[in-house]
């Protein structure tokens, strides 16, 4: 094998594959990056064996050939490499891979590219594309939402689903306390049906590779896993098994309350109410009144905070408190300038929405009060 690729254009593919590769795999060649040159092209591969990322960057190549190296070490090492062209050749046989450029050089043992595992064939019975930049918006809108606890795999995902009526794509993640669906029309329905959890950690990379214009993101869903594929990569991914939680059923339906108030201004008084509580463990608690939104906190020994927001307020105001992170992370998600606030019960399900625009929904449950 002999290459020679740009030291930018190398890093570039390393650091974006090295994302799904773990330096403590318990299979030692999953700790590796399989290199692989074609002509006309650098193919780089990483893989945890859940999930599959294939990046490709333009190269010279003078021999074709494929050997895996250790993936940590040759991206701290490329990373400190001049900004030139770098050229490789491998031993194959010997299972080595040499780097030179005009200063140096460097040698790195690595495996044989048999043992690396193979990507698995998606035959994927849906295929849809969305825009980047509403890939980007419904994954930034849906993943904060998902539970960070592994033991319950089925909330660390995000449903991708058809709404009933098949003219429209819904994103839904949910930890158990809040819940985050956005919607995207579609062209066509899906004739076969959609319906699958994707990991959100893998939703997130893929969103991260999407920086920038380009090509819409060409998505495949199998019967257990799913595929990503836009320029210059493409990710292969295992579905999340299990039932998803029927999200459609906890929608609430009746409001006692309801506000309107700025957006930017909403999320200021919330950042400065997760900022003071957020090591107290205490929550925010709104209170509303004619024209008024109001927030406040205790912070135990420490002092309070106050802050009020002018807004439109409808119905029969009460007092509801909320952990200030997940109110915080709701508004935030929100695309517009005004902010619907809907209140059933001091302790039952608020829904958040931007103004004119039901695209978004956010549903979180209140804290109880003493």
């Amino acid at each position: 094998m002999n290459f020679s690729v740009t030291q930018q254009q190398l890093l570039q593919a390393l650091t974006t594959v090295g994302k799904v590769v773990s330096p403590r795999a318990m299979v030692p060649v999953l700790t590796g990056v399989l290199v692989e040159a074609r002509e006309g092209s650098l193919q780089l591969l990483g893989s945890d064996n859940e999930t599959w990322l294939h990046f490709t960057v333009p190269a010279t190549v003078a021999a074709a050939g494929s050997l895996v190296i250790p993936a940590r070490y040759l991206t701290e090492l490329v990373r400190r490499i001049a900004p030139e062209t770098v050229t490789a050749t491998a031993d194959l046989g010997q299972r080595s891979l040499n780097l030179s450029w005009s200063r140096g050089r460097i040698a790195l043992n690595g495996f044989d590219a048999g043992e690396f595992p193979l990507v698995p064939e998606v035959n994927p019975t849906i295929a849809f594309e969305l825009p980047r930049y509403r890939f980007r918006q419904m994954v930034r809108q849906t993943v904060f939402a998902a539970s960070s606890d592994a033991t319950r795999a089925i909330f660390t995902g995000i449903l991708i689903v058809e709404d009933p009526e098949g003219r429209a794509l819904e994103m839904v993640a949910t930890d158990g306390f809040r819940l985050a669906r956005t919607v995207c029309p579609l062209e066509k329905g899906m004739e076969q049906g959609l319906q699958a959890v994707i990991p959100g950690r893998v939703m997130t990379e893929v969103a991260g590779m999407l920086d920038g214009e380009g090509p819409a993101v060409q998505i495949g869903v199998g019967r257990a896993l799913v595929s990503f594929s836009s320029g210059s990569f493409r990710l292969v991914s295992r579905l999340i098994e299990g039932q998803f939680p029927p999200y459609r059923q906890v929608v609430p339906r009746d409001f006692r309350v309801g506000l309107t108030v700025d957006r930017a201004a909403l999320e200021g008084a919330c950042d400065l109410a997760f900022a003071a509580l957020r090591d107290s463990g205490q929550p925010v608690c709104l209170e509303m009144a004619e024209g008024v939104l109001r927030l406040t906190g205790t912070m135990p020994d420490r002092g309070q905070i106050e802050e009020e927001l002018a807004a439109t307020v409808e119905g029969d105001p009460f007092r509801i408190a909320f952990n200030p992170r997940y109110l915080l992370e709701g508004v935030k998600a929100i695309d517009a300038d005004r902010v619907i606030c809907r209140f059933t019960t001091p302790t039952g399900a608020a829904c958040l929405q931007a103004e004119g625009d039901d695209a978004f929904l956010y549903i979180v449950l209140p804290v109880r009060l003493e």
